[in-house]
């Protein structure tokens, strides 16, 4: 049972720190310090896909 307890709490860290990591990609691209296309092809499309999922969300 703790081990399954562990493995939930990380799975909830692991979204947070995607969450931060997809924050931190939007100001750098905001800013011009990067752009998708600088990002490798499959990091890049999975950005823009859950870009466009929680633009969706926003809108409903």
């Amino acid at each position: 049972m703790p081990e399954q307890f562990f493995g939930r709490v990380m799975e909830d860290h692991d979204q947070e720190f995607i969450r931060v990591l997809e924050d931190l990609i939007e100001v750098l691209v905001a800013q011009g310090v990067i752009t998708l296309d600088m990002l490798p092809g499959r990091a890049a499309a999975k950005f823009q896909q859950r870009r466009s999922m929680r633009e969706l969300a926003l809108v409903n």
